[in-house]
């Protein structure tokens, strides 16, 4: 995301001491790897478009035929062409606080490839 836009409902992130960096923030992404498999939860969603525009660095792919378990329509979502372009030519960061939840909640650790983890805190912008 692009810490330098302020967007209704959404949210920004400052330094401890309250910079607003001109940053790139990245958060997690999927990339196809045959062999590989990806733990997820499917969770319904009457109003797909409106995940979309939420999640708007990523693309809507319907993945059904690739999962196990349940029926019906499944779809995940993979960093746009555009997002990660702009992650490789800009100033990207991770916030520690994101990571360290994330790899609490997957009792493992992620691959960060490369980009700095930076103390963080997030600002959320009222709707």
């Amino acid at each position: 995301m692009d810490n330098s836009v302020d967007i209704p409902g959404y949210k920004h992130y400052v330094t401890r001491d309250g910079d607003r960096p001109a940053v790139r923030v990245c958060f997690l992404d999927l990339e196809e790897a045959p062999g590989t498999t990806v733990e997820g939860v499917c969770v319904p969603v009457a109003r797909p478009d409106e995940l979309d525009a939420r999640e708007r660095n990523y693309v809507r792919r319907d993945v059904s035929d690739l999962i196990e378990g349940p029926a019906g329509r499944v779809w995940a979502y993979f960093g746009s062409p555009e997002a990660r372009r702009r992650r490789r030519e800009g100033q990207a960061v991770i916030s520690r606080e994101y990571l360290d939840g994330v790899e609490r909640a997957l009792d493992d650790s992620i691959a960060t490839e490369g980009l700095p983890v930076w103390d963080l805190e997030r600002v959320d912008h009222p709707a």
